[in-house]
């Protein structure tokens, strides 16, 4: 009765462990896969074994493909296409991206320790305590310092697996097995270097899967450290750009676009409108993604006060569709009429009062002129 009752709640944690579940899953579809293609290999090519079969499978599927074992029948071949078609596509991008997900915290790990051994310089803006952005390095010192923990255990890997074909197969030097190793690893696979004992073709099928994957870590990391290289520059700029004239403008028509339903004072931009405008002029966000949710705020504001409230979201609930939509187009057209209304009226005023000045400017002069031509007669008549 007690395992009635455990093993549904281990199944459950297991259920709750994503990662653990994905390891699980990928080493079931990767079992099948070599338990039909080595079956089907071996039958087919009866001098091969079992470890033959596995070499082979593998080396089919991690696209290495020495060429020091082949299939000879049109059987054998119809089954190797079956493997490099349903393997490459399906099962080898799932096993190595779990070999790849496991060496990742050693690489995490290695670069936290760089990064603690030369941090970056931080500023603060505002004197607050707190850190606002970091300054990035120089690209070469930034992607070399980064890649090092890689590249130090993916040698490591190499050179242990060099180390492990000499103590398998002597008959080749440790430096033409790293040789091997490294060309291995990249899916080059000249298959120059014999390997054709059954304990290093064991080996090499562990090896194969275990640099293969690694290379594709390396690649991932480099994508990752592009990524952040750019969000560090991204912030940097956010933080360091000046806004000027021109930049308001562009921002202000921006604001006007994402919200024509607000009445606009001419007294420029409020808190949140500058957050949102300054991600769009800088490239952070694009404005036609933001889109969807500004139309997706207006249809729920029914009443049109430029907020949004429950009351809101359950008279939207209630409403057709259909006339909800219409609601949603009037009141925009009517919000940006009246915009339009209130920045010609606007004009118009600042134009009224330019005139006015100018009115004043004149009688100013006048006023002037009179007093010289005053003052040149009361000198004439003294003199």
């Amino acid at each position: 009765m007690p395992s009635n009752v455990r093993g549904p709640q281990f199944v459950f944690r297991i259920s709750k462990n994503k990662d653990l579940m994905t390891a699980l899953q990928t080493a079931l579809i990767f079992a099948v896969y070599m338990i039909i293609s080595v079956g089907l290999m071996c039958y087919l090519e009866r001098d091969w074994t079992n470890i033959d079969g596995a070499y082979f499978a593998i080396a089919t599927v991690s696209t290495v493909g020495y060429g020091d074992i082949k299939p000879t029948s049109d059987g054998s071949r119809w089954v190797a296409i079956f493997m490099i078609v349903f393997g490459i596509t399906i099962v080898f991008s799932a096993v190595a991206g779990v070999i790849a997900h496991g060496l990742a915290p050693i690489t995490k790990y290695g670069r936290a320790l760089m990064e603690k051994a030369f941090p970056l310089k931080a500023v603060d803006l505002d004197g607050d305590g707190g850190f606002d952005f970091y300054i990035p390095r120089a690209a070469p010192i930034y992607y070399a310092q980064n890649l090092l923990p890689t590249i130090v255990l993916f040698f490591a890997i190499q050179m242990a697996s060099a180390g492990i074909f000499v103590a398998i197969d002597p008959s080749n030097t440790f430096g033409k097995w790293m040789y091997h190793c490294i060309v291995t690893s990249t899916t080059v696979g000249y298959g120059d270097v014999p390997n054709a004992t059954q304990y290093g073709r064991l080996w090499s099928c562990f090896h194969i899967l275990i640099s293969v994957a690694m290379l594709g870590e390396v690649i991932t990391n480099i994508g990752e450290l592009r990524a952040q290289r750019h969000d560090m520059l991204q912030r940097v700029r956010s933080f360091m750009t000046q806004v000027d004239g021109p930049m308001l403008d562009r921002m202000i028509e921006y604001a006007k676009k994402l919200r024509p339903l607000v009445k606009r004072d001419n007294l420029g931009l409020m808190e949140t409108e500058f957050i949102l405008t300054m991600m769009i002029d800088l490239g952070i966000v694009e404005i036609d993604k933001m889109r969807p949710f500004v139309k997706q705020f207006r249809l729920f504001d029914v009443d049109g006060d430029a907020r949004l409230s429950h009351a809101n979201v359950e008279a939207a609930a209630k409403m057709d569709p259909k006339k909800l939509r219409e609601g949603m187009q009037a009141r925009v057209t009517y919000a940006v009429a009246m915009n339009e209304k209130a920045e010609t009226e606007g004009w118009a005023a600042k134009l009224s009062q330019t005139e006015a000045r100018v009115k004043n400017l004149e009688a100013r002069k006048e006023q002037l002129e009179r007093a010289i031509k005053e003052s040149d007669a009361d000198r004439a008549l003294a003199a």
